[in-house]
């Protein structure tokens, strides 16, 4: 079985409005969600063989406030270029070009593509991925490269809202 998490960044900052959309930083809201998510995801014993995380500022900060509680390896982790406004096929590509290895893959990144890609995955069973929400994935295959439309099964579905009054 291979499982797939996806997480998108926590609310980001549009205070500056001169920044490059790729260096946005977290806001303070952000700053207090995605540790939130990661006390959550701990309880649950997220287990994550390979992580990429998208090099854009506001998801870097998201996966190192995450990352602080949950203690992933640091060479499990991979920031790339690749997921910063990647589309849904892009992102699929990546995943299905991930080593059998790693049965549990994180990626975090942003919308629309992992909406997008839980879409193909999950069909109108999929929910929204609001700011630092996570989608896990399930798929009943023994290689990345089997995945496949609609052949994924929801695990979990958490989103900040769920845990506060925000």
């Amino acid at each position: 079985m291979k499982k797939l998490t996806l997480i998108r960044h926590a609310k980001s900052s549009w205070a500056d409005s001169g920044l490059d959309d790729f260096d946005r930083p977290l806001n303070d809201r952000g700053i207090r969600n995605a540790p939130r998510i990661a006390e959550e995801l701990v309880k649950i014993n997220l287990h994550a063989d390979k992580v990429y995380v998208s090099a854009a500022k506001r998801t870097r900060e998201t996966f190192s406030l995450l990352n602080g509680t949950l203690n992933w390896p640091e060479e499990s982790v991979e920031i790339t270029d690749t997921i910063y406004e990647a589309s849904a096929l892009v992102l699929y590509n990546l995943v299905r070009n991930c080593s059998d290895d790693a049965d549990d893959l994180v990626l975090v990144g942003h919308n629309p593509g992992l909406s997008e890609l839980a879409f193909i995955f999950l069909g109108n069973d999929c929910p929204v991925m609001v700011t630092c929400a996570v989608i896990q994935i399930s798929f009943e295959v023994d290689s990345w490269s089997k995945i496949a439309k609609g052949l994924g099964t929801m695990e979990l579905h958490l989103y900040p809202k769920m845990f506060s009054d925000e």
